[in-house]
């Protein structure tokens, strides 16, 4: 008798696994993220790699002492190396290969040297759309612009929630008084889902925080595309942009990550200046303040909304469909296999 696991409820897309700056030439870590255990890589090439993180050959897990050699991926308990479609090529005992047995290699991409992203689907299936571009991210990794680093990124691991929680706060425009002090509640002036992007530009006074912290508020108009479920993309007309980035990492936790891109001052320093890393901290308290509430919100339960929020949230709900639409990938073990 075969006892069948719960489908993955993870949704398609590009999703962040961490930045550039975190994985130096010839190092391997190891991740986990939509319920699975990973390894990522980069080459002495400066290319990165990511594979299911066990070894076929006795399971060791890769991301725990494995090294890259070359273009290829070691083992660090036999030392087998796999290529970067997965394939084993080289066994250092045997003068044979093992063809049947590889790593599933992800679809994965570096963003401007900056942000490494992977694509997931629940049915294993290659990447439907393309990650976000220079046009949708602008100066990331450019020379004009201050690199992204350990002051300009931020990670908030493991919080007991949902993705959609995160994304749907784009057309929520009634919770930013009560939970971003705004002054006065905003107006939505246009949503715009198109294919896998969903556009949404609103109006809204906003607090502007200073080094030394207080709090001028300005009229502020703000656009932000949803790139996916996994991705939320802000600009702003000083020529800086906000790449705010959930990643599922099992069925109840999800990673949160924050990446400031900003454009260097007048004097060309790399460094931040004092009111930029303001700014960036006072965005890093916004997320900080919508978390109270979404890891404590109850998953999977109908809302009752009222007639102002119901044409915004249906649009949402409409395009998001999508992405949950490619078929689960369901694992059956045995019953020996699960000790029963």
């Amino acid at each position: 008798m075969e006892r069948r696991e719960p489908a993955r409820t993870h949704p398609a897309g590009w999703f962040q696994i961490g930045w550039s700056h975190e994985l130096a030439r010839g190092e391997t870590r190891p991740l986990r993220f939509f319920g699975e255990d990973l390894v990522v890589c980069r080459y002495e090439s400066g290319e990165v790699g990511l594979f299911d993180a066990f070894c076929p050959h006795m399971n060791a897990h890769i991301g725990y002492g494995g090294t890259t050699i070359g273009e290829t991926l070691a083992c660090p308990y036999h030392g087998w190396r796999f290529d970067r479609s997965g394939c084993n090529v080289h066994i250092p005992y045997s003068s044979r290969v093992s063809r049947s047995a590889g790593l599933r290699a992800w679809p994965v991409v570096e963003l401007g040297s900056s942000v490494l992203l992977a694509w997931y689907s629940p049915d294993g299936g290659q990447p439907t759309f393309d990650p976000p571009g220079a046009a949708e991210l602008p100066g990331m990794g450019e020379p004009t612009f201050c690199p992204v680093g350990p002051q300009t990124s931020r990670r908030y691991a493991d919080r007991t929630m949902h993705i959609d929680f995160v994304t749907e706060n784009t057309v929520d425009m009634s919770h930013f008084k009560f939970v971003h002090e705004t002054p006065e509640i905003g107006s939505i002036l246009r949503l715009d889902p198109v294919d896998h992007r969903f556009h949404v530009r609103f109006s809204m006074p906003m607090k502007i925080y200073g080094p030394e912290g207080g709090g001028q508020v300005v009229d502020a108009v703000t656009e932000v595309t949803n790139w996916g479920l996994g991705l939320i993309l802000a600009r702003f007309a000083d020529g800086a942009s906000l790449l705010q980035a959930q990643t599922p990492v099992d069925d109840v936790h999800c990673e949160v990550m924050m990446t400031m891109v900003l454009p260097r001052n007048a004097s060309g320093s790399a460094e931040p200046s004092g009111e930029q890393l303001a700014r960036f901290k006072m965005a890093c308290r916004q997320v900080e303040n919508d978390m109270v509430i979404w890891t404590h919100r109850r998953p999977d339960s109908q809302a009752h909304l009222v007639a102002d929020e119901v044409a915004p949230f249906r649009t949402f709900s409409k395009w998001k469909r999508q992405f949950y639409a490619a078929r689960p990938v369901v694992a059956a073990r045995t019953e020996s296999e699960v000790g029963s």
